[in-house]
């Protein structure tokens, strides 16, 4: 997914807490791929605090990355971020603004700063509040060293819950062919999505958050999940299951 998006650039990749992914990422190159990738691992950077342990001295590593004419080729910054998710996040979108504005300071140019985010897929309205541009991918993270968040975990029918938060247009981002069995491209929506969740004609989207198929309440007019029930007297949609309106 990655290379085929980033092909053919000089990968600048920032990250932090997110090893296993960068280590995937240069793992996983197909031999098509072009790209040259770099890293900068901000072990020295607080994100939450925003702040640089050894002050000024770290600072200035990160801007030297950030400098694109320090590279030959035709080069691309990108942030990874896999940071706690009981971290609040206005001030980790305040840390990737600032970060977003100190590339364009230095280059003096304005250019979008592509950001992956993994975050559970029930914080997206925190996450679009303070960074509007983020829209999450219907892909479902799994962590190998994370019983809970893993495909295989007993407890959750749907699947991991933690999803990529990008700011980079959907429609550019394809899904690579080993994973054809439990994603597919909607064409309507213009992305990839997995395939229990079902394009809605009436919404016009694929409205599927947490991995489950959703489904059509025309009292409401929106797609809500599997579980829940439109309650007359309560006038909305509701779960079936701890719901008493009496």
């Amino acid at each position: 997914m990655y290379h085929h998006y980033f092909n053919n650039f000089t990968i600048q990749i920032i990250f932090r807490g997110c090893v296993r992914i960068i280590r995937n990422i240069t793992v996983c190159r197909t031999s098509s791929s072009r790209s040259t990738i770099r890293f900068i691992d901000c072990a020295y950077f607080a994100v939450i605090r925003n702040f640089f342990f050894n002050e000024s001295e770290d600072e200035g590593k990160l801007i030297r990355f950030l400098k694109e004419e320090n590279v030959k080729h035709q080069s691309e910054h990108v942030i990874f971020t896999d940071p706690p998710f009981a971290a609040r996040t206005e001030i980790l979108a305040i840390t990737l603004q600032k970060i977003s504005k100190l590339y364009n300071a230095t280059n003096n140019h304005y250019k979008v700063l592509p950001i992956f985010w993994t975050f559970p897929y029930f914080m997206e309205q925190y996450i679009r509040r303070e960074m509007p541009q983020m829209k999450m991918l219907d892909f479902k993270v799994n962590y190998a060293n994370h019983q809970a968040y893993n495909e295989n975990y007993k407890g959750r029918k749907a699947g991991s819950p933690i999803r990529f938060f990008t700011n980079i247009e959907q429609s550019l981002i394809k899904y690579p062919k080993k994973f054809n069995d439990s994603y597919q491209y909607c064409k309507a929506c213009k992305r990839f999505v997995s395939k229990e969740n079902v394009h809605c004609k009436v919404c016009k989207t694929c409205p599927s958050k947490n991995g489950e198929t959703y489904y059509h309440c025309r009292k409401c007019i929106k797609c809500v999940k599997p579980n829940y029930y439109h309650c007359d007297t309560c006038d909305r949609c509701v779960i079936k299951a701890k719901h008493d309106c009496k």
